[in-house]
């Protein structure tokens, strides 16, 4: 039997901003690309606190990579509202994720294809990452570019290695739905602790499963609890309280012990049950907000074809120099160029392609999910 749900938001915008402001962490986290003068080159990188803006962006330089853990939490979250009040066949679930990710991951792959084709042709290396070879290739084309062990390390659009890991945690919370339903909190615990633990104790020789799934399980779990415990049954406030005041204390224990992965879970669960509590008390998200979240996708698998793109111009046109990197003026241009190409992107890409397969693939009167 399943829980009974409390009455929740129909779309919750301050978590969907949340993902956008986690995207736009992540494309300052890369900004060190445009130091680099060839794939191979990251150990001349200087330190983060000789970049632009090092003063107020630091943290971000330093740990914006963690915003991926984030993505991953929220993802969970959000599977949880849909799925838990909306039945799914596994073909329409299949669809509906195919729909929200396959086509700009494929429109990158190409363009990154050929971004690289250009360069190993013309200057005699990669841009970024290496690995950009007829194996990885196939990989990124069915989106196994890192949750198997047959890959070599991160290629081509490199970001797309955390949507592959995420399909994983897809499939495992779609065919544990049945007893997800009837025990939410208590299953969505169980993944979170078995996520966390094979990351600690992968067994030997596991075929073709890469380790690196066992913690985005884990943080994808995360959310799922966090929306069972706020959603399902009971006094939703109250447990709204008690997740904040024990991710609080995770936090406190994190910092004190020096337990990196403590405090990106109870910062990330922090900032999550915030942003839901924001979305409860129907306070509007503010517009700029609410861009960055329906755009995060096309921000985080646009940006590296851009630096790329940069790159390639640098050794073609400026023999090669990186001088451009420590230039003020390169990061409010790099942002705003993301930007401006994630809303194209959005506009022109991604909203059409989940039309059509809104309209021509499902049947009519069926949606495909978020």
């Amino acid at each position: 039997m399943q829980k009974a749900l409390t009455p929740s938001p129909v779309y919750f915008a301050w978590l969907d901003g949340l993902r956008g402001v986690a995207a736009l962490c992540v494309v300052v986290f890369h900004y060190h690309h445009f130091y680099l003068i060839d794939w191979q080159d990251r150990p001349n990188i200087p330190k983060p606190d000789q970049f632009p803006f090092s003063g107020v962006l630091l943290p971000i330089y330093e740990n914006g990579g963690y915003a991926v853990q984030l993505f991953w939490v929220i993802s969970g979250f959000v599977f949880a509202h849909v799925y838990f009040r909306r039945r799914s066949s596994l073909p329409g679930f299949v669809i509906a994720r195919f729909a929200r990710l396959y086509p700009l991951h494929f429109a990158t792959l190409l363009i990154v294809t050929f971004l690289q084709w250009l360069s190993i042709i013309g200057v005699g290396h990669w841009q970024i990452y290496g690995n950009n070879d007829v194996r990885h290739f196939m990989l990124q084309l069915i989106l196994a570019s890192n949750w198997s062990t047959l890959s070599r390390g991160l290629s081509f659009n490199g970001p797309i290695w955390s949507v592959s890991l995420e399909i994983v945690a897809y499939f495992i919370f779609y065919f544990s739905l049945p007893v997800l339903r009837k025990y939410p909190l208590f299953g969505a615990i169980i993944f979170v602790v078995l996520g966390f633990g094979f990351s600690a104790y992968w067994p030997a020789h596991v075929p073709f499963i890469s380790k690196a799934v066992a913690p985005c399980v884990g943080y994808f779990f995360i959310g799922t609890a966090v929306y069972a415990a706020n959603y399902i049954g009971g006094d939703k406030h109250k447990s709204g309280i008690i997740i904040l005041g024990a991710s609080a204390v995770a936090f406190a224990a994190g910092y004190c012990t020096f337990q990196r992965e403590l405090l990106v879970v109870a910062v990330s669960v922090i900032l999550v049950s915030v942003a839901v509590r924001l979305d409860a008390a129907g306070l509007k998200a503010p517009a700029p907000l609410m861009f960055l979240g329906r755009t995060s996708y096309s921000i985080y698998l646009v940006h590296v074809p851009l630096q790329m793109g940069v790159l390639i111009f640098a050794d073609f046109v400026l023999g090669g120099t990186r001088f451009f990197a420590q230039s003020a003026w390169l990061m409010p241009v790099y942002l705003t160029a993301t930007l401006a190409f994630a809303h194209i992107s959005y506009k022109w890409l991604e909203r059409p392609a989940n039309a059509f397969f809104h309209y021509r693939v499902r049947r009519p009167g069926q949606r495909v999910e978020d």
